[in-house]
């Protein structure tokens, strides 16, 4: 019995463009805490915004390095995908 396997490469290769993006959102979390609480013109509530934003830098750091491992992993798959694809279509072909 053959089977059939579909991989949407476009998609993949999207996805991890696409959580490189969160990951990069992630890493300029501090300084955009920053920005927005020197615009806040309450004191205490710009201080509670950047007490927030300090205390969750390490969760935040391990999340980065897990989407930017995901970011990296889905690019690939889709790119090596992509080219198996390329690959085999030449060798029905007989091409080189």
């Amino acid at each position: 019995m053959a089977g059939k396997l579909v991989v949407d490469t476009d998609l993949l290769v999207g996805l991890g463009g696409r959580l490189r993006a969160v990951a990069d959102e992630f890493h300029h979390a501090q300084r955009n805490a920053d920005e927005i609480a020197g615009a806040i013109g309450h004191a205490d509530t710009a201080a509670k915004m950047r007490t927030f934003a300090s205390d969750w830098d390490d969760r935040r750091e391990k999340m980065l390095d897990s989407i930017a491992a995901v970011a990296d992993a889905t690019k690939g798959v889709g790119g090596t995908f992509s080219n198996l694809d390329t690959d085999l279509g030449r060798s029905m072909r007989g091409e080189k």
